[in-house]
């Protein structure tokens, strides 16, 4: 059994003076688990991102994996984003990530989503394992 343990951690970049972002679990911590073949969309990590003070932009998602799975368990990494709190209803944003997928450090880089004062957003990491 092979197990994927996610870390994450996000690169924010202000648009405006004193920008300060929050970041939240959107719904429960995501723990390490076995993951049955084939899976689409798995979601593997989720998180709120909370935007105070003035607006900003999110330029990337930075993210860790550990366990005992290699690259070829897996076929890619997506994030997925919403204004609400449904992963059914949430969209993609940024490139799929689908070399270098094993452990390690992973990063969806040129987002440029806006962050808007007041708002939460919510977001999701997931694989899909052939």
């Amino acid at each position: 059994m092979k197990k994927l343990l996610l870390l994450a951690y996000l690169c924010f970049v202000s648009c405006a003076v004193f920008a300060l972002s929050t970041l939240g679990n959107a719904g429960g911590t995501t723990a390490a688990a076995t993951i049955c073949l084939p899976g689409t969309k798995v979601n593997i990590a989720e998180f709120t991102i909370a935007q105070t003070v003035a607006n900003g932009t999110l330029n990337s998602v930075i993210f860790t994996t550990t366990g005992t799975y290699a690259a070829t368990d897996l076929t890619d990494f997506k994030l997925y984003a919403n204004t609400t709190n449904n992963f059914a209803t949430a969209v993609q944003i940024g490139t799929t990530i689908t070399t270098t997928l094993g452990p390690g450090t992973h990063t969806f880089a040129g987002l440029a989503i806006p962050l808007i004062s007041g708002q939460t957003g919510y977001a999701w990491i997931t694989a899909d394992l052939p």
